[in-house]
């Protein structure tokens, strides 16, 4: 997973403008990822219970690069 080491979970962020809508975020993190009424990711709002290694799939398998993941050492 870029931008993360080991099993620490990352600072997540998203770009909804760029999102197509596939779904495939909240397929592979359902706790972290949603898509909002136009079928466009955003955070979810409820406890992220994800794991860095799903957040991270879901981040590589998302089509339009719509997430960005960085370590919480870079804030």
């Amino acid at each position: 997973m870029t931008g993360t080491t080991g099993g620490e979970r990352p600072e997540v962020a998203v770009t909804p403008r760029t999102c197509v809508g596939t779904g495939v975020c909240a397929f592979y993190a359902p706790a972290t990822f949603e898509l909002d009424e136009r079928g466009r990711v955003r955070i979810a709002t409820g406890p992220g219970e994800d794991s860095a290694e799903d957040i991270g799939n879901a981040a590589e398998a998302c089509p339009t690069q719509s997430i960005t993941l960085s370590s919480t050492d870079e804030r």
